[in-house]
Parts: C-alpha cells; sequence; structure tokens
C-alpha cells in the first residue's frame, strides 16, 4: 500500500491537493496526475485528502467515502 494514491478516473487535475501540501511532498506529475514528491516531507496531515473535490485521493490507506463529514 502507498501512503498517497490518486484515482485518476476522478482526479479533474485541479492541483488543490498539491497546492495544499505546505510541505512540498506532492507535485503534479505525468499529465497532471498528482503524486507522492518527497515522502520524507509528508506530515501526514491528510489535507490533501480533504481538500480533494472529486475524492480522487487515498491516502494512507484512507478512502474519501470513509470519511467524516465536515
Amino acid at each position: 500500500m502507498q501512503l498517497f494514491e490518486v484515482d485518476s478516473t476522478r482526479c479533474v487535475k485541479c492541483g488543490a491537493c498539491v497546492r495544499d501540501c505546505f510541505f512540498g511532498a506532492l507535485k503534479s506529475g505525468a499529465e497532471g496526475v498528482p503524486e507522492m514528491k518527497n515522502p520524507d516531507k509528508c506530515m501526514r496531515c491528510q489535507h490533501c485528502l480533504a481538500v480533494c473535490p472529486k475524492a480522487a485521493v487515498v491516502f494512507d490507506g484512507k478512502r474519501p467515502e470513509a470519511s467524516l463529514p465536515l
């Protein structure tokens, strides 16, 4: 299991998760799909999961649909 995964069928390549990653662990990868650039910088805050407008991010095995609503 990867720390950060993206469902490329849901991802709209908006960059919200990349912009919200304060420590710069994420980057836009191939064709704009975000990827983990530097896992050592990841603080495991899960903001990337929270800010994704299309629920495309899976973080440390946690899926958006299993999260509590705001």
